[in-house]
């Protein structure tokens, strides 16, 4: 067999790519699926729903670190393994389906053998989200939590009652009214809300996010708008999904788009970073180049069949992460010629009257831009923007028969504060919906 021609010759070809290839390291995920309970009811569709995001998350170049039906003590090592990993990443993803619970209004993920007698338990049997979002918490990166564990859970019930003190033990997973800044968490459903299993291979949330989570130039919270949107229309206005933000910039899962024939030529806001994204394009095709050389290489060697398709699938995975690193949106540097700060805008609009759905643009360098964006997400008729801030951030918060409020402050913390007391002069059970603070370059 040929072997020492194909090895040089793949060796040759990850040098070459090895500049990309490694930023991959950058973007980490940890994906975990229970649904094999042994003390509680089963659930048919997480170990489907985690499988599923991590093969999309591996194809968008993603390092991931997963785990199906855990014990306490395995789904303890799969999350130490993650944080490890996350460690010199810029951008860390937890997707988490299965089961879970609030307890004195903190939340906790539930291994498949959990018994949960008493609530003493909890610090044992189960993992606690509130440490994985404070060992997560820094600054200099970007990290996506997203939750499908609000489902109907009888563990909770049993813990209410056997429990040998009071414990405030909730319906579906507690709010956040502040997250650590770059931290964004999307529930399934409204806080302490209960979201369906599904009935069809996936849950309705995950069903909807696998359906959006490649699409390229798709920002995380757009994408999080239409899944919302997506799982409002599938169950008849029953779940609606929920995240609150505190990302500081623009994250795109699947890569930026590519620029258009204008911003090419030099005009609109992508124009500024045309220089980046013609290097991006180089690198994919050097990459589908290098892909096809491959493919002639191993033809030539002497392979068994088992062999060859062995090593076409290496060769294959391999290229597409570098494929999908070469796709991560690099900083998009805006004209400064007179050396000052760009102003940065962002909005967010309501759905009138039902004030039902909300959409937000942020950092875009005019409100004409930012106000436009909004009430594109948004996505109702209705959708007016309430909200603006130029160089600051803003905050919305909504109630539970409808009510909301909002403002702006130099800081988010302040920000919140004001919408939620602005929301509760018409409402109650008033929660920040949204959150945001601008970047000036």
């Amino acid at each position: 067999m040929r072997l020492t021609g194909l090895f040089l010759f793949v060796l040759c070809v990850g040098m070459a790519v090895a500049a990309v290839s490694s930023r991959a390291a950058e973007r980490v995920a940890l994906i975990i699926g229970n649904g094999e309970y042994a003390h509680a009811s089963a659930l048919a569709n997480p170990a489907n729903d985690a499988r599923a995001v991590a093969d999309k998350l591996r194809t968008l170049g993603f390092g991931v670190t997963d785990g199906y039906d855990l014990t306490d003590r395995e789904m303890t090592q799969v999350v130490r393994d993650f944080l490890r990993e996350a460690e010199g990443a810029k951008l860390a993803l937890v997707y988490y389906a299965g089961h879970g619970l609030q307890v004195d209004g903190r939340n906790y993920l539930v291994p498949v053998d959990a018994k949960l007698e008493n609530s003493t338990d909890l610090s044992f049997e189960t993992i606690s989200l509130d440490t994985i979002l404070d060992l997560l918490n820094d600054p200099n990166r970007a990290n996506i939590i997203m939750l499908d564990a609000c489902r109907n859970n009888p563990l909770a019930r049993s813990l209410k009652t056997r429990s040998t003190r009071s414990v405030a033990v909730g319906q579906g997973l507690a709010p956040y009214s502040t997250v650590g800044t770059g931290t964004l968490i999307a529930f399934a459903t409204a806080p302490e809300q209960v979201a369906l299993d599904g009935d069809d291979g996936h849950s309705p949330f995950t069903r909807a996010l696998l359906k959006h989570l490649d699409t390229p130039g798709l920002e995380v919270r757009q994408m999080l708008s239409r899944v919302r949107s997506d799982v409002t229309q599938a169950t008849g206005n029953e779940q609606v999904p929920w995240d609150n933000s505190s990302l500081l910039g623009d994250v795109y899962l699947a890569g930026p788009a590519l620029a258009t024939a204008s911003n090419a030529a030099g005009s609109g806001p992508a124009a500024a970073g045309g220089d980046i994204l013609a290097e991006q394009r180089r690198l994919l095709a050097e990459t589908e180049a290098l892909r096809k050389a491959t493919a002639e290489e191993l033809e030539k060697a002497r392979l068994s069949a088992k062999e060859l398709a062995d090593a076409r699938k290496a060769a294959d995975a391999g290229l597409e992460t570098t494929r999908q690193a070469a796709l991560i949106r690099p900083e998009n540097p805006a004209a400064k010629p007179d050396g000052r700060k760009q102003d940065r805008f962002a909005a967010v609009a309501v759905s009138m009257p039902d004030h039902k759905y909300y959409g937000t643009g942020y950092n875009f360098g005019t409100l004409d831009e930012a106000q436009k964006r909004a009430v594109k997400e948004c996505g109702r008729k209705g959708c007016k923007v309430v909200q603006w801030v130029k160089n600051g951030c803003l905050a919305l918060a909504m109630g539970s028969t409808g009510g909301y409020g909002h403002d702006w402050a130099p800081k988010i913390a302040k920000a919140e504060a004001s919408a939620v007391r602005f929301c509760e002069e018409y409402d109650k059970n008033c929660k920040v919906a949204f959150s945001i603070c601008t970047k000036s370059d």
